[in-house]
């Protein structure tokens, strides 16, 4: 007698579904440590770019106040003396020539005169005699 084979398919679409609620919880502390050093590096060169155009932009006003008085004195004598010739002719013919005819008139009337009596006398005998002969021809 030989032994027949056996059919163990069931019938019908079958329900695994598990009754109520599962309980997954561990029993006690777990253990999740590695047991040898682990090495993280990468084995090659890394392409850290982005792929696409970055908004870099602040999202509002910006504070680039310093927060105390500042010292931008130098530390030591400065020398700012130019390291070569300089050139500073004009690069074309300078016209400083006047557009039009000018109005050199002044805009009100002009006071020249003096603030108070003026002495023009003189002060003793005046000595209006000449040194030498005089040539009165003409």
């Amino acid at each position: 007698g030989r032994i027949r084979p056996q059919d163990h398919k069931t019938t019908g679409p079958q329900d695994h579904r598990t009754s109520g609620p599962q309980d997954h919880s561990t029993t006690g502390p777990q253990d999740h440590k590695t047991t040898a050093p682990q090495d993280l590096r990468t084995t090659g060169p890394q392409d850290h770019k982005t792929t696409g155009p970055q908004d870099h932009s602040t999202s509002g006003p910006q504070d680039h106040s310093t927060t105390g008085p500042q010292d931008h004195r130098t530390s030591g004598p400065q020398d700012l003396r130019t390291t070569g010739t300089q050139d500073h002719s004009t690069t074309v013919s300078q016209d400083h020539k006047t557009t039009g005819p000018q109005d050199l008139r002044t805009t009100r009337p002009q006071y020249h005169g003096t603030t108070g009596p003026q002495g023009h006398t003189n002060t003793g005998p005046q000595d209006h005699s000449t040194s030498g002969p005089q040539d009165k021809t003409f």
